[in-house]
C-alpha cells in the first residue's frame, strides 16, 4: 500500500472524527471514522517498521541460502 494514500486515509479518518466531536455529536460518524483513524495509524507504523527494517534487507539476502536449496544438491 503506498504512503501517501496510508497518510490520506489517516487524516481523512481524523478529520471526520473530529468534525463528530465538535459540530453535531453524532455516534455513527465518530465510530465509523475513529476506527478508519486507528486503522490508518496502524498502517503508518507499520509501514514505518517496514521501510526502517528494508535498508538492511539486501544485504542478508546476498548471504542468505535457503535450506530446500542445500537439501537439493
Amino acid at each position: 500500500m503506498p504512503f501517501w494514500l496510508s497518510l490520506a486515509n489517516f487524516l481523512n479518518g481524523c478529520c471526520w472524527t473530529t468534525y463528530a466531536l465538535i459540530y453535531p455529536f453524532d455516534i455513527y460518524v465518530l465510530v465509523s471514522n475513529g476506527i478508519g483513524a486507528i486503522s490508518g495509524f496502524v498502517q503508518l507504523l507499520l509501514y514505518a517498521y517496514y521501510w526502517c527494517r528494508g535498508e538492511n534487507n539486501d544485504d542478508n539476502d546476498a548471504n542468505h541460502v535457503s535450506k530446500s536449496a542445500v537439501a537439493a544438491v
